[in-house]
């Protein structure tokens, strides 16, 4: 009785009620998804290691999944998940650790993370017609204002210890290189661009 009441309750728990009596070989990815981590509650785990846990979901059923973890983890169960969806760890985890190739390249919070590799502000900014390496050019002598750039995703990317002090200058440049602007976003770098970065060290 306590087994049957408890896979129910867990079928339940990962949105697979009405499939409760198909076939797991029936299953479609999603389902299979929420069924394999129907079968890793069913013992109450203190600790759960989860493998690229939203993987083969659509957004609203990766959402739901993401938000009964963060009901297991109130409830005193420790979660460990290896993932390459890094938006997902970032919203997600406490604690992180960056490996490749086996190798650790960093730990920490993803604010720890930062703080230690970067310390920096990023300025995106998409313009027209988009010349960046001549935006780049025109900071001459002010270019110790900005650590480092990129041109990524057809936008060129600024990081700067602060940005607001070099927003004058950017809009200057930009009007001095008849660059139109199109959008700017100001922000910490996410988890993607400390994992390229941190990569190449």
């Amino acid at each position: 009785p306590y087994l049957k009441r408890k896979i129910k309750e867990l079928l339940s728990f990962v949105g697979l009620e009405e499939a409760g009596k198909k076939l797991a070989i029936k299953l479609s990815g999603g389902m299979s998804r929420r069924l394999d981590l129907a079968i890793s509650l069913l013992n109450n785990p203190k600790l759960l290691i989860l493998d690229e846990l939203t993987a083969g979901l659509d957004p609203v059923s990766r959402k739901d999944i993401l938000r009964k973890m963060a009901h297991l983890n109130k409830n005193d169960t420790t979660i460990l998940i290896s993932s390459h969806l890094l938006d997902e760890v970032e919203l997600f985890c406490d604690k992180v650790l960056i490996i490749k190739e086996g190798s650790l390249l960093a730990k920490g919070s993803v604010k720890e993370i930062r703080d230690q590799f970067f310390g920096t502000e990023q300025v995106s900014i998409l313009t027209y017609p988009g010349n960046y390496e001549k935006i780049i050019q025109h900071f001459g002598k002010q270019r110790h204002q900005i650590t480092h750039y990129q041109i990524y995703d057809q936008k060129l990317i600024l990081f700067a210890q602060r940005a607001a002090p070099v927003m004058d200058t950017i809009l200057r440049i930009l009007n001095n290189c008849n660059e139109e602007l199109v959008e700017i976003d100001i922000q910490k770098p996410d988890l993607d661009e400390i994992f390229r970065q941190v990569s190449k060290q």
